[in-house]
């Protein structure tokens, strides 16, 4: 699998040697084109912690091959290294004059500086011509993968984790096409199975997750919750146990790591970091700092206190689900408990 083996290649180099001087990612893959960047990102200023780091974004549509070789070539005064991203760069026109400038960079770069060039959506047949001829010994090709199944095996390996073929199978029936919103359901998926101690998705792991479809899952529930939308969060709970009356002990689960994130989000002055600093404190890793704003805004909409009885709940129901604490209630009974607790 050609991306594979190029974000293999990339992550080799940045371990053994660090980042290249220069870098031109193509292809119709976008979302692994932006992976690329952030793996070269990440190591870059994690590398240069001690040191100032410069980084500039650029856009195709608004500078010029001349503006880049510029920034690029020019020494910063107040760091010592240089990361430069240009998005869009096939919309740029470069003559032949620009051609020979850019042949002679990329022959002689400057040392200091990572020049990432980006051209989405690029094929090889567009690396023949004269404008991209210069870049073919550096390239790296993203190329649309043919189905969802290379992508979420991809995507799960660089997380550590596996999947077997039937839960392979039954999400991709459930994700659609896209990388990017596949990725997303991905880390979503990941945050209700971070307890387990194999790292192994298995079809029942799906099942739980997925429930009857995209709207009435642990997902659709959670969204619900936090709107305070009381007769949806009922009815999507509802068809979740008509499916499986065991699906409450995962969702008492979910719910209670859910909302020891929030908790923590309001133990913590967040204005004060960044995201990937935040969604660490709170047990959120890789593609999951998507969800920080998110958190912080479902956090806002809770008191310290309320958050404390919605616990409070969680462990009364946890423990009569047990068997612990005694109690004729059914499954659906202690759900409605839960969630108008949660809402009101």
């Amino acid at each position: 699998m050609q991306i594979k083996k190029n974000i293999s290649a990339i992550h080799s180099q940045l371990v053994s040697n660090g980042a290249l001087p220069v870098y031109f990612f193509y292809g119709e893959e976008e979302f692994m084109i932006d992976e690329a960047v952030h793996l070269i990102k990440k190591a870059f200023f994690d590398a240069n912690k001690e040191n100032s780091t410069d980084y500039a974004l650029l856009w195709g549509n608004e500078v010029s091959v001349g503006n880049i070789i510029s920034v690029a070539s020019s020494y910063s005064m107040f760091s010592n290294k240089k990361l430069i991203v240009v998005r869009n760069f096939s919309k740029i026109k470069i003559n032949a004059v620009e051609q020979k400038a850019l042949e002679h960079y990329i022959s002689n770069p400057l040392l200091s500086t990572t020049l990432i060039l980006l051209g989405y959506g690029l094929t090889d047949k567009d690396l023949q011509k004269a404008s991209y001829r210069m870049l073919k010994e550096i390239a790296m090709a993203f190329p649309k993968f043919k189905s969802p199944f290379e992508f979420i095996s991809l995507y799960l390996e660089r997380l550590d984790w596996k999947i077997t073929s039937d839960a392979l199978a039954l999400f991709s029936e459930y994700v659609g096409n896209d990388s990017r919103e596949i990725s997303n359901e991905i880390n979503k998926m990941l945050l209700f199975l971070n307890e387990k101690q194999e790292k192994l998705i298995e079809s029942k792991d799906i099942s739980k997750i997925v429930g009857v479809s995209k709207d009435y899952n642990i997902f659709a529930l959670q969204n619900e919750l936090m709107k305070k939308n009381l007769r949806t969060s009922a009815a999507i709970v509802i068809m979740i146990l008509q499916r499986d009356k065991d699906a409450m002990n995962a969702m008492v689960a979910y719910l209670s790591s859910f909302f020891l994130k929030l908790l923590k989000i309001k133990a913590l002055p967040p204005q004060s970091m960044d995201s990937a600093e935040l969604a660490t404190k709170i047990g959120l890793y890789g593609g999951q700092i998507y969800f920080v704003k998110q958190y912080k805004e479902y956090a806002s909409s809770f008191s310290v206190d309320k958050i404390e009885k919605i616990f409070k709940k969680l462990h009364e129901i946890d423990l009569k689900l047990k068997g612990i604490t005694q109690s004729t209630a059914l499954p659906d009974v202690l759900a409605m408990e839960l969630i108008n607790e949660i809402v009101n």
